[in-house]
């Protein structure tokens, strides 16, 4: 009875992780919808073993406390509400994942630890904007649990036959489970890939699975194998695309000396896709953000950038330190953090200005984390003067955070370099009486709404700083990622870019092309008359955009001109090419061009040759280390194999 009661339990769980892990299909169908009927029901059986890791890891320690119940307590009921718990936990786990997915179009991994540190925002927020889920979770949760109060009851003599032998089989089934076999290292979410197709590895990959085994490699200091480790190591004809970047670090460091101000605005999560200036498909009656718009023209302008990843401190690094994040991941909360970078902040800071991050939310990981590159202040909403706008879930409208901003830089004695992340477009919430412009009928129409209001507060912004008379000042303005359901791969990272200097020094003019989010500090630096060779951007003042690289669901993609190349990782010879100009969505492929070949060959040893320095805590040496000796050593640690775990230098 008892054992037949434990692997009953397991057999509903795994059962119910596999059902709920399917419902990503209904919630984004957009997402996998290259994937045939076919190649979807492989990828959700195929992915059954992270299911049924998923179901023992919360299956287990149920076991155990149903066990201690059994024999510390003499309690001979069995009620299904020992597996309801872990049940609703399963679904609760999948309900949160399904809302990261809709923002960040990727399951929660190494974020999950942020997450919980943010979890009143984040409750609140789901309570806002996903409110029908959620109720629906706690109506079932609430019926279930009326249902799940019927049980067995254990009779006869309760040997350890009966109740110790079952429960060290349980525990040996989970431990079997969790390891993912008997003979093969323990399983981790990037086995995932090992199905070959990227799409299907995202679908086959149990949310639940994913945020336990985060939290438990988190709380033991573990470093998963990088994801760039499943790049084969590019050819030396390949290598030799990465010259023009060796060329540029070889010139000696500059330390920047015009003293003018320079404000970096990393909007929260403007997407360039509903913007007109840079689609003209985009809303025009009325526009979306017609104060950018209108600066736009007077400032100059790519056709947008790339962001760095999908999250704050992502697009931070990528912006300041002009270098990759770790592929699909971040910097902070892994061994990475620990390792030196000489980043924008930094070198402003040792130059003589004074610099500072502005949020309008608690300062948190973002505000630490650029500290720990070089800002001198962080300023998060506890730090601000009270409200004079009805506050959103998370904190300050913009209007409030702007006017702080104002206020600070004009106490300012020294040329200051500020960093501002608002807080409007964090939510969908509006201040009362202000108008939703687009409505608020669904998700999309309220951003949209929010969207317009924050582009106003930015326009109010400049003409107040502006009249406020605070010295030039250089403005870039970009944003720090997009987020919400957008137009394929290349929508989910395309942000808007903008140089606008006060005083005029920056002529206007449009250069084409998409740039990368790394291009911004060696921007800002030549500007200000300096030069940092290790940057892997390159500056946007005196070169048009060189393209810009994106990982993404296991695959890389590069844009260049109209044109945009994907490969998966394990595969860089399968190459898929697109329009995007004409096919924002991707949604039909077109006949590759002739350079093809080379821009993969470009961002396959970029990637590459970037991963490997970042992992081997070496980013200072950007370009003056020669990537073919970088090829060597791999070539011989994978020859002794030595490769199968990557860990940061320290």
């Amino acid at each position: 009875m008892f054992a037949r009661f434990l692997f009953a339990g397991l057999a509903l769980l795994a059962l119910l992780a596999l059902l709920l892990k399917s419902l990503i299909l209904l919630w984004s169908p957009a997402s996998f919808a290259a994937l045939s009927s076919a190649q979807q029901l492989e990828a959700i059986v195929w992915g059954f073993r992270f299911d049924l890791a998923a179901a023992c890891l919360v299956w287990a320690p149920a076991a155990l406390l149903c066990w201690l119940s059994v024999r510390l307590l003499r309690r001979r009921r069995l009620s299904w509400l020992w597996w309801w718990a872990p049940a609703l936990l399963l679904a609760a786990m999948q309900l949160g994942d399904l809302m990261y997915f809709d923002n960040s179009g990727r399951h929660v991994g190494y974020e999950i630890r942020e997450l919980t540190r943010e979890f009143a925002g984040l409750f609140d927020t789901a309570l806002k904007q996903y409110s029908l889920p959620m109720l629906g979770l706690l109506a079932v949760g609430l019926a279930t649990a009326l249902l799940c109060r019927r049980g067995a009851v254990l009779q006869g003599r309760l040997g350890p036959l009966r109740i110790e032998l079952p429960l060290l089989l349980a525990l040996l089934v989970a431990a079997v489970g969790i390891r993912g076999s008997l003979t093969e290292l323990p399983m981790k979410p990037d086995r995932a890939y090992d199905i070959g197709n990227p799409q299907q590895a995202l679908l086959s990959l149990n949310p639940a699975y994913a945020m336990l085994s985060g939290l438990l490699a988190s709380s033991k200091g573990q470093a998963s194998n990088p994801l760039y480790r499943q790049l084969p190591a590019p050819s030396s004809k390949a290598l030799a695309q990465l010259e023009p970047q060796r060329l540029r670090a070889a010139e000696p460091y500059q330390a920047p000396t015009r003293q003018v101000n320079v404000v970096l605005m990393l909007l929260e999560s403007w997407p360039a896709e509903v913007m007109h200036s840079y689609n003209p498909a985009a809303p025009t009656e009325p526009a979306v953000t017609p104060n950018f718009d209108a600066l736009h023209a007077k400032g100059l302008r790519t056709d947008g950038l790339l962001a760095g990843g999908r999250r704050t401190v992502e697009g931070f690094f990528s912006a300041l330190c002009s270098y990759q994040n770790p592929l699909e991941a971040g910097v902070p909360n892994t061994a990475l953090q620990s390792l030196p970078y000489h980043c924008l902040p930094e070198l402003l800071s040792q130059a003589g200005w004074s610099t500072a991050v502005f949020q309008g939310m608690h300062k948190g990981e973002t505000g630490s984390f650029a500290q720990q590159l070089g800002t001198q202040h962080s300023y998060g909403k506890l730090e601000m003067p009270p409200a004079q706008v009805e506050k959103n879930s998370w904190g300050y409208q913009d209007p409030d955070l702007y006017r702080f901003v104002v206020a600070q830089a004009k106490r300012e004695t020294a040329p200051f370099f500020y960093m501002i992340n608002n807080t409007t477009t964090h939510d969908d919430q509006l201040p009362p009486g202000e108008p939703w412009v687009f409505g608020k009928e669904d998700a999309k129409a309220r951003q949209l709404s929010v969207l317009h209001y924050a582009d106003k507060a930015l326009g109010d912004f400049i003409r107040a700083f502006e009249q406020a008379n605070i010295g030039p000042t250089l403005f870039v303005i970009t944003a720090d990622h997009t987020a919400g359901e957008r137009s394929g791969h290349l929508g989910r990272y395309w942000i808007p870019f903008l140089l606008y200097a006060t005083d005029g020094s920056v002529p206007a003019r449009h250069v084409p092309g998409i740039g990368a989010q790394q291009d911004i500090a060696p921007t800002i630096m030549e500007y200000l008359g300096g030069r940092a060779p290790w940057f892997a951007g390159h500056s946007l003042l005196s070169q048009p955009p060189q393209g810009a690289g994106y990982a993404t669901s296991g695959s890389l993609g590069w844009v260049s001109g109209k044109t945009v190349i994907e490969y998966p990782l394990q595969h860089p010879d399968q190459l898929t090419c697109y329009d995007w100009q004409q096919d924002l969505a991707m949604t039909t492929p077109q006949p590759c061009p002739a350079q093809a070949s080379a821009l993969r060959d470009l961002s396959w040893a970029s990637t590459w040759y970037q991963q490997s320095l970042l992992f081997q805590g070496q980013t200072r040496e950007f370009g003056r280390i020669d990537p073919a000796s970088l090829l060597r050593n791999d070539s011989a640690t994978q020859t002794a194999g030595g490769a199968a775990t990557t860990q940061p230098a320290g």
